[in-house]
C-alpha cells in the first residue's frame, strides 16, 4: 500500500497544482464575478457527479478487486457494462433535474444558461470517468486511475486557456470547453488502459441487484462526502454572491493541496482495506487501519502546515483582491486536521460492510453543515461559511471514528498508531523515496 499510496500523492499533488496554475490564470483573465461563476460551476460538477453515479464507485472497487483477485475476467466485464448503463442513466436524470432547477429560478441569478448547458457533456464525461477510475483501481493499476484525473484531466485545459489568454479570447464559455476538452482525452485514455488489461464490455445483467443494492446504500456515504467541502462554495455563491464565492473557492483551491494528498490515501488503501476486511481477521484489519491512519497522519500535518506557510503568497498571484482570502484558508485547514487525528473512517466503514451507518453520519453531517452554512453566512459572511465546515468536519470524523471502535472493535486514526512502528515505518518511506 505504501508504494501505491507515494505514487497516488505524486500524483495527487501535480495535478492539484496544475489545477491551481489553470486557476491562477483564469483569475486573471477575467472579472471576479464571471471567474466565481466559472468556479461556482466547477464546484458543483463532483456533487452532480455523486447523484450520477449513485455510488458506483465503492460497489466497483468492493466486488470487482473481489472478481480480479480471483480471475473472474466475465464477472468482472459484466460489471463494468451495468456500471456504464446505470451511470449513463443517472446522468439523463441529473441533467433533467438540473434544467428543471433552472426553469423553477433555483440556481443563482448570475449563473449564465450557457455555462449551465456545457455542464451536461462535462458531467457525462465525469461520470464515466468516475467509473473506470474505480475499474483501474480494482485491477490493482492505482497509477492509471490517477494519470487520466491528475495529469491529463488538467493539462490539456491548462494549454489551451494559455493559448486562449494569450491571444486575448478567454473568457468563461472558452475555460469551460477547455475544461471539457481535457475530460474527453482522460476519458480515451482510461477506456484504452481498460482495453489494454483485457476488460471488456458484456451485456450480462446478472448480479445486477447485489452490484446495486450495495451501491446505493454507500451512495449516501459518497454524496455526503462530495457535498460536505462543496456546500460552502455552493452557499456562498447562492446567499452572497458570485463574488463572494469567487473568495471562498480560491481559498479553497489552495487548501485543496493537503485534501486532495488526503484523498490519494483513500484512494490507494481503499482495496487494501477491503481485501483486509474479506479475511475475517481482525488482526489484518487493524493493521491496514493502523498503516493508512499513519500516512493520513503525515499526509495531512504537512500538507496543512505546508498550506497555512505558503498560502499567502499563492493567494496574490489570483491578484491583490484575493488576499483577503488567507483567513478563511486557516479556518478551513484547520477543519482538513481532523483526518490527521481521525483516519481513514469513511473507507474502513464502506469497506467492512457498514456503509449504511456510514451513509446516515454523513448525510446528517451535510445536512447539519448546509443549515449552518446558510445561517452564518447570513450573520457573518463567508467567514461564517469556513467556519461550518471546520466545525462539523470534526463532528463528522470523531464520530465515525467511535462508530468504528464500538461496531469493530479496532482503533483508526492517532489511536492506531501504537499498531505501527512509526520510526520504522518513516524510514521505510524515506529509504523508498530515495
Amino acid at each position: 500500500m505504501l508504494r501505491d499510496s507515494l505514487l497516488a500523492l505524486a500524483l495527487r499533488i501535480a495535478g492539484t497544482a496544475l489545477w491551481l496554475i489553470f486557476t491562477i490564470i483564469l483569475a486573471r483573465s477575467l472579472p471576479q464575478a464571471e471567474f466565481g461563476s466559472v468556479m461556482y460551476v466547477l464546484n458543483f460538477l463532483p456533487v452532480l457527479i455523486a447523484l450520477a453515479t449513485v455510488g458506483l464507485g465503492t460497489a466497483i472497487v468492493r466486488f470487482g478487486s473481489a472478481y480480479w483477485d480471483r480471475g473472474g475476467l466475465a464477472d468482472f466485464s459484466r460489471l463494468t457494462n451495468q456500471a456504464y448503463i446505470v451511470s449513463t442513466g443517472g446522468v439523463l436524470i441529473v441533467s433533467i433535474g438540473l434544467l428543471a432547477g433552472w426553469q423553477q429560478g433555483l440556481l443563482p441569478d448570475e449563473l449564465p444558461f450557457q455555462l449551465l448547458l456545457l455542464i451536461i457533456p462535462a458531467l457525462l464525461a465525469s461520470a464515466w470517468m468516475a467509473v473506470n477510475q474505480a475499474l483501474l483501481r480494482s485491477t490493482g493499476n492505482i497509477v492509471s486511475a490517477l494519470v487520466g484525473f491528475n495529469a491529463i484531466r488538467p493539462v490539456v485545459p491548462l494549454l489551451i486557456l494559455l493559448a486562449a489568454a494569450f491571444a486575448s479570447l478567454a473568457d468563461t464559455t472558452t475555460a469551460f470547453l477547455a475544461i471539457i476538452a481535457g475530460l474527453v482525452a482522460a476519458l480515451v485514455y482510461e477506456i484504452w488502459k481498460l482495453r489494454q488489461a483485457g476488460v471488456t464490455m458484456r451485456l450480462d445483467l446478472g448480479a445486477m441487484a447485489k452490484h446495486l443494492k450495495m451501491a446505493a446504500g454507500v451512495w449516501p456515504v459518497e454524496l455526503g462526502h462530495m457535498l460536505a467541502p462543496r456546500i460552502g462554495g455552493i452557499v456562498a455563491g447562492s446567499v452572497l454572491g458570485m463574488k463572494a464565492a469567487a473568495i471562498f473557492l480560491v481559498a479553497d483551491r489552495v487548501a485543496a493541496l493537503p485534501r486532495f494528498a488526503i484523498e490519494s490515501i483513500f484512494v490507494a488503501g481503499d482495496p487494501h482495506i477491503a481485501r483486509a476486511a474479506s479475511e475475517d481477521h481482525d488482526e489484518s484489519l487493524q493493521m491496514a487501519a493502523a498503516n493508512a491512519s499513519l500516512l493520513i497522519f503525515l499526509t495531512a500535518s504537512m500538507g496543512c502546515l505546508g498550506a497555512a506557510v505558503v498560502g499567502y503568497p499563492v493567494l496574490l498571484l489570483f491578484g491583490s483582491d484575493y488576499a483577503e482570502a488567507y483567513p478563511l484558508l486557516l479556518i478551513l485547514l484547520t477543519g482538513l486536521m481532523s483526518w490527521a487525528v481521525t483516519g481513514p473512517t469513511s473507507s474502513i466503514l464502506n469497506m467492512t460492510g457498514n456503509e449504511r451507518i456510514s451513509g446516515v453520519i454523513a448525510i446528517v453531517c451535510a445536512s447539519l453543515m448546509a443549515t449552518m452554512s446558510w445561517v452564518l453566512a447570513h450573520r457573518v459572511g463567508v467567514t461564517g461559511v469556513c467556519i461550518a465546515f471546520a466545525l462539523v468536519a470534526w463532528l463528522q470524523n470523531c464520530t465515525a471514528m467511535l462508530v468504528i471502535r464500538s461496531r469493530l472493535g479496532i482503533s483508526t486514526g492517532i489511536a492506531a498508531l501504537r499498531h505501527v512502528s512509526v520510526r520504522e515505518a518513516i524510514a521505510g518511506i524515506l529509504q523508498r523515496l530515495r
